[in-house]
């Protein structure tokens, strides 16, 4: 993202190497469903973030995007 703060949850940023070409897959972490719920709009109030959103609407990077919110299955390393 444009800098550490607000949207400063990244866990993992994965490229795709076989399949849909092009692809970039940001996982995020969250302490809770309220720290969720708050990133978004803080992001959106600020002024640096608009601006990116600007410049990334008019050069088009954007194509598709798709969201999931997901939990560590039981047996996984990391606990929920």
């Amino acid at each position: 993202m444009h800098r550490r703060g607000i949207s400063d949850r990244r866990w993992l940023i994965f490229t795709v190497r076989a399949g849909d070409i092009n692809t970039l897959v940001h996982l995020w972490t969250f302490e809770n469903a309220g720290d969720r719920a708050e990133r978004p709009g803080a992001m959106m109030r600020d002024p640096e973030w608009q601006n990116y959103l600007k410049l990334a609407d008019k050069a088009g990077y954007l194509v598709e995007q798709r969201n999931s919110l997901m939990v560590p299955a039981s047996f996984a390393p990391i606990k929920w």
